[in-house]
């Protein structure tokens, strides 16, 4: 199952995020009143969410 999650990490790695997106993120974490540690600019948000009830953070890190 881990390799599965590497190889999907990889992959969506590869196709890479627009600027627009990472910008907008960044924009939001700097304006907030009250940012978050961690922000996960992904494409499939839902995915690597779920993935982290069971991986340790050093791995979405």
């Amino acid at each position: 199952m881990l390799e599965r999650f590497v190889k999907q990490v990889v992959l969506e790695g590869r196709r890479g995020l627009a600027p627009e997106q990472i910008g907008k993120a960044v924009l939001h974490a700097l304006t907030t009143r009250r940012p978050r540690v961690h922000y996960g600019v992904v494409p499939q948000g839902f995915a690597i969410g779920a993935c982290q009830c069971f991986l340790p953070k050093q791995i979405l890190d």
